[in-house]
Order: structure tokens, then C-alpha cells, then sequence
């Protein structure tokens, strides 16, 4: 007995499940090869410039890269080392200086490589580590400030940064905001369609750094954050090492900070700023 229609249903339904099966393959070998346009957004575009109490600088990196950032001198004991976000550049950060002009502190803001003035291009993780590493060098070496009297500063993947940096060394303190436990759980969350564990190059494993920090800690999170969970911060905040504190704000991710949690905010800041550990 013949079936022609099942066979033709059979055929149509093996092509459709290869064709499918290739799509996929190709979006996967993609997203291996060009991971980094979906995790770093700069832009080269400086749409701010600082007042003149503020230092324009370059530093190099240890694989000759130019990093261009600007440096603010309060006169003060302590210096914040800030690690902006994934996307724009250092202009974006005027409410920033002026938060650490009130806070009386002296602060360092600076560009990864490819973003603003920095040149090169980020292509591995490890790249955004060693221009951070040489932002901290900058300090110690030109201009002349202890780690025991600098705060590691991160935003969101500038987070994650901090913690890497911070592990192991006697600095300060160490403010982590609205940032992830790591890019492999944020990947899971936004790609959960991939098989991101074999896909993702780049991970910041932030979870599993920071126990090796001794310095306190703040970690500061929205509740409202539409981008990074909540959750995420809560993770860090549980694998930390005392003594640490948890700070909730209100508000979107970039800016909830200072539109809506901002007086509150600042009082926490002094406070465990002015704080010893």
C-alpha cells in the first residue's frame, strides 16, 4: 500500500528540521565569533568637557595602548578609581564628578581601550582587566596615592571590574552598583535559547571573585533595575566577606541612582566612606 502524502510529509518535515538545525548552527557560530558587539557599546564621541579644576591625562597600558581619562584633585586623603559601564565613554559621567566633588574625594574616571579617546579595541576579557590594572598603576606610580587610601568604583560591568581588581589587595573599600554575579547568568537569562556554555568567551565571574576581597564593601542595587536582576546583587552581597553593606535604590538601571534614590544615597556613601573597616 502506497502513502504518498506521508512520505511527502516526511520529507517536508526532514528539510524543515535541517534548515532549522542550520539557522541555529549559523546564530550560534555567530554569536561565538561576535559576542563582544553585544556585550561593549562604545562611542567615541566626547559630548562633555570637564571643568578646568579637571585634569585631562593619558596612561598606557602594558601592551601600548593610549587610555584617556580625566582626574579630579579635591586635596582630599581618599581616591575613587571609578570603572564607568558597557556602553559610551567618560563624558556621560558629569553628575558623577559632581558627586565626588560633594563627597570631597579625588577622583579618577577613565576610558576602556576603543571607548572615547582610549585607542585599540577590547577582544578579550582580559584586556578591560589590564587597562583597569594600568588606571590603578597611574595612581600609585604619578600620583603617589597608597591603595590603602583608594575606593575601587564600579557601575554595572564597571562592577565587575572593581572585583576583579580588588581581589587580594589592601585597599580601601570597594562600591559595586547595579551590577551582575556574572555574564554567564545574565547570558542564561537573555540567551536562554543558546547554549551559551559553550558559546561565551567572555564571563566576569564575579561570584567567584569576590570572597578574595578583605576590604568592606557596598553593594548597591535597584529593585526596579530593568536590565541586571536584583537577585544578581544579592548573590554578591551573600558571597561577600564582612564587613559589607547592602544598599537598595529605587529606579532604572543607568540613572535610578541619582534621579530618585539620590539624597539617601549620598548620606550611605559618606557615611561608609567616613567609616573605618
Amino acid at each position: 500500500m502506497k502513502f504518498p502524502f506521508y512520505r511527502r510529509f516526511l520529507k517536508i518535515t526532514g528539510w524543515f528540521a535541517f534548515v532549522t538545525l542550520l539557522f541555529y548552527t549559523g546564530i550560534c557560530i555567530f554569536m561565538f565569533f561576535f559576542q563582544k558587539n553585544f556585550i561593549f557599546f562604545p562611542s567615541q564621541n566626547i559630548g562633555y568637557i570637564p571643568e578646568p579644576k579637571i585634569q585631562e591625562i593619558f596612561f598606557k597600558t602594558p601592551d601600548n595602548k593610549d587610555l584617556h581619562g580625566w582626574y579630579l584633585d579635591n586635596n582630599a586623603q581618599k581616591t575613587v578609581l571609578f570603572f564607568h559601564g558597557n556602553a559610551g565613554n567618560i563624558s556621560r559621567l558629569k553628575t558623577r564628578l559632581e558627586m565626588f566633588q560633594k563627597l570631597h574625594v579625588n577622583a579618577l574616571v577613565f576610558d576602556y581601550r576603543g571607548y572615547g579617546k582610549s585607542s585599540g579595541e577590547i577582544q578579550q576579557e582580559s584586556d578591560i582587566y589590564t587597562d583597569a590594572n594600568s588606571a590603578l598603576t597611574y595612581l600609585q606610580e604619578e600620583k603617589h596615592i597608597s591603595l590603602e587610601n583608594i575606593i575601587l568604583w564600579g557601575h554595572s560591568l564597571g562592577g565587575a571590574v572593581a572585583i576583579e581588581i580588588a581581589q587580594n589587595k589592601k585597599i580601601f573599600a570597594v562600591i559595586v552598583e547595579s551590577s551582575f554575579s556574572s555574564l554567564d547568568d545574565m547570558a542564561r537569562k537573555d540567551f536562554w535559547y543558546l547554549p551559551t556554555h559553550f558559546i561565551l568567551r567572555f564571563h566576569f565571574k564575579s561570584t567567584e571573585k569576590i570572597p578574595n576581597i578583605s576590604s568592606k564593601i557596598l553593594i548597591v542595587h535597584s529593585l526596579q533595575d530593568e536590565m541586571i536582576p536584583f537577585s544578581q546583587s544579592e548573590e554578591l552581597f551573600k558571597r561577600a566577606n564582612n564587613p559589607k553593606q547592602f544598599f537598595k535604590i529605587s529606579g532604572a538601571h543607568n540613572d535610578g541612582w541619582y534621579n530618585e534614590s539620590f539624597s539617601l544615597y549620598f548620606q550611605t556613601l559618606q557615611e561608609f566612606l567616613q567609616n573605618t573597616p
